[in-house]
């Protein structure tokens, strides 16, 4: 039993009194309860937690990467270096990038500067590299009065002769015998060979069947330095001469060219053109003919006579001499035109008619003709 039980116990009893039993508490079982209540070790009981339900964690999103790129140019848009790449996730980290960027770039352009103005801008080239000598000035140094003394009496003294000769030597020229026998030799060299490079190239050019590789120039050089020959054209030539004879020069290989297929040209397809309706042929004008009428009433068989029709007049045409003469080579001249007679225009073929028609004087010249000729009677039916 707990201590709120024990607490909570009341232990009665009954007494008897003038008005009747009652019940009273015993006080003294009260207080041995009491007293045992007390050496009780009261028992907690544990609380139960309450069931919380589990919350998942949230995952921040993985920033997606971009890629910025750009190609630096010069002024004539040529391309200057690789291509430049930059990763960012947001636009911020972009300007953060470019910004670094520029800043390096100006450092980098500062540093350059600074060491050309100081003079320190050489490259790291390794000592064996053959650097360019300074040219070597012949110019006189003068000796003084002390130097001369000294020079003359040295000599005279056959150990110290060499030393002054040579300190005379460069007070009039300039330099030491060493470095000028040094200059004449490299100059010499050098002018040898542009010379025989320029007879070498001459050479070449005027052989073009000499076939140019590198052991075919060997063996011709080789040759000549071999017996002497001076580098002039006409050596080169005879060296040429001798190794074709010997059989050592190569001759150039024969280049054959692919046979190019011929380019397959398809069939023409003929177009569909209609036939052209034919012309019915003009026919040709009858000419000025003379008709015998008889004037009897004997009658006369039906006869099927041609068809005479009379030639219009033609109005002449603003043509003038010169511009019907170009009609044709067949035309008649005009001095000949007045000569014609009736008959002589009846013989004239259709072609010439009508080339002669264009003709103005023509014309004109075959209706004075026509008005002048009589009316032909109708023939009586």
């Amino acid at each position: 039993m707990s201590e709120e039980i024990l607490n909570e116990a009341h232990v009665t009893k009954i007494e008897h009194t003038e008005n009747g039993p009652i019940i009273v508490p015993d006080v003294e079982v009260s207080a041995r309860i009491d007293e045992l209540a007390a050496t009780i070790i009261p028992v907690k009981v544990p609380e139960v937690a309450a069931e919380t339900p589990a919350v998942e964690p949230v995952v921040p999103p993985v920033p997606l990467q971009k890629t910025y790129e750009y190609q630096p140019v010069d002024e004539h848009h040529r391309a200057l270096g690789g291509r430049q790449v930059i990763l960012y996730t947001t636009q911020d980290e972009l300007v953060e990038k470019l910004q670094t960027q520029n800043v390096e770039l100006i450092r980098k352009l500062r540093s350059v500067s600074r060491d050309a103005r100081l003079g320190r801008s050489k490259d790291d080239i390794a000592p064996e590299v053959e650097r360019i000598e300074p040219l070597v000035n012949f110019a006189e140094k003068p000796l003084s009065a002390e130097d001369r003394f000294t020079i003359s009496q040295q000599l005279n003294d056959p150990e110290k002769f060499e030393s002054a000769r040579d300190k005379l030597f460069e007070s009039a020229v300039g330099v030491t015998p060493d470095i000028l026998r040094k200059t004449l030799n490299e100059t010499q060299m050098q002018t040898q060979q542009l010379v025989a490079r320029q007879n070498a190239q001459e050479w070449l050019y005027q052989h073009p069947e000499f076939y140019q590789c590198q052991e075919n120039i060997d063996t011709v050089v080789d040759y000549m330095v071999k017996n002497g020959l001076k580098p002039v054209v006409k050596n080169f030539e005879f060296a040429q001469s001798e190794m074709e004879k010997a059989g050592l020069l190569l001759s150039s290989p024969i280049v054959r060219e692919a046979p190019v297929p011929a380019p397959v040209i398809p069939a023409p397809v003929a177009p569909v053109v209609e036939a052209p309706k034919l012309q019915e042929p003009a026919p040709e004008p009858a000419r000025i003919s003379e008709v015998p009428v008889s004037q009897s009433s004997t009658v006369v068989p039906a006869v099927i006579l041609p068809v005479v029709e009379k030639r219009q007049s033609h109005i002449p045409s603003s043509l003038n001499n010169r511009i019907s003469s170009s009609m044709g080579n067949n035309a008649t001249p005009a001095s000949e035109i007045e000569k014609l007679t009736y008959a002589d225009i009846e013989k004239m073929p259709s072609d010439e008619y009508k080339r002669n028609l264009a003709n103005p004087v023509f014309a004109k010249h075959v209706n004075e003709l026509e008005a002048k000729r009589p009316a032909r009677p109708h023939p009586q039916r």
